[in-house]
């Protein structure tokens, strides 16, 4: 049922159940103004109609519209939720693989220092192993004694040895021989050659060498010094016995890696001086003989 028949149906209503509104309608105007007025409302309701659906129109193109910007929006969300998503795993990835770098380089340079660490507890090992060879053999030449310095120029009984050729035939021989036969071949061939023998030189006694001997400060010095040397090879195979029981407890866990190497270090350190000092001692100790 549509807006005009309504109004009809209203206004008969009204017309019939209303005697007051009935008669001023007929005072007021004829019975025949009735179909003009219900054209009128007609009219208007039909405007109004046209309105009300060109609104409708409207409102639901715009709601259409909305429906698609909104569709429209979620889709770019999407896309741009994706392509975030895909950002953060390729950061991801490039953040596992820096982390995976950074590990092995850790790694690498913590081998390298081991291996330093080692080379260098080898050298010091190495270093003392000499210098304990060279006091053990200066210990030997010690007691040994002295060695015998001398050249042989003198006898027991502190005389030189008689140099003399025992033949005769030096150079002052030679050169007198030679002047001889020269006299010889001006004079006459009668007279025999006469050889005169060279007169023998006394032997020269040359004083014995005087070795003075080792005063007892000396003594006492030299004893100092092997006591020292006795001391600091004591102190390097301690160290050595610390590092084993270092490696020891490491493996057992009872440390961690990073105590391990730092106490290593520093024994290495001080062993490394404690040889410096022990060649300086050996030095000092050959100087003293």
């Amino acid at each position: 049922m549509n807006s005009v028949s309504r109004i009809a149906i209203a206004m008969t209503f009204c017309l019939v159940t209303t005697p007051s509104f009935a008669a001023n309608i007929t005072s007021a105007h004829s019975f025949t103004t009735l179909p003009s007025f219900v054209t009128l409302a007609a009219s208007k309701s039909g405007k109004e109609g046209k309105k009300d659906k060109k609104a409708a129109k409207e409102a639901e193109k715009e709601a259409e519209k909305a429906a698609k910007d909104a569709e429209k929006a979620e889709k770019e969300a999407e896309k741009a939720a994706k392509e975030a998503a895909k950002e953060a795993e390729k950061a991801a990835k490039e953040a596992e693989k820096a982390a995976k770098e950074a590990e092995k380089a850790a790694e690498e340079a913590a081998k390298e220092a081991e291996e330093a660490e080692e080379e260098a507890a080898e050298e010091a090992a190495k270093e003392a192993e000499e210098a304990e060879e060279e006091a053990a053999e200066e210990d030997d030449d010690r007691e040994m004694g002295p060695e015998d310095d001398s050249d042989g120029s003198t006898d027991q009984n502190g005389t030189a040895p008689d140099t003399s050729d025992p033949t005769g035939s030096t150079e002052d021989g030679d050169t007198a021989k030679e002047s001889n036969s020269g006299s010889s071949d001006e004079s006459t061939s009668d007279t025999p050659d006469v050889t005169v023998p060279p007169l023998p030189l006394p032997p020269v006694a040359l004083p014995p060498v005087a070795v003075p001997p080792l005063t007892v400060d000396l003594d006492n010095k030299v004893q100092e010094s092997r006591e020292k040397l006795d001391g600091m090879r004591s102190k390097i195979a301690d160290h050595r016995d610390a590092e084993s029981i270092l490696k020891l407890r490491r493996l057992r866990g009872e440390i961690t890696q990073d105590e391990y190497k730092t106490q290593i270090r520093r024994l290495r350190e001080q062993e490394a001086f404690a040889v410096l000092k022990m060649k300086k001692l050996q030095k000092s100790t050959r100087s003293l003989k």
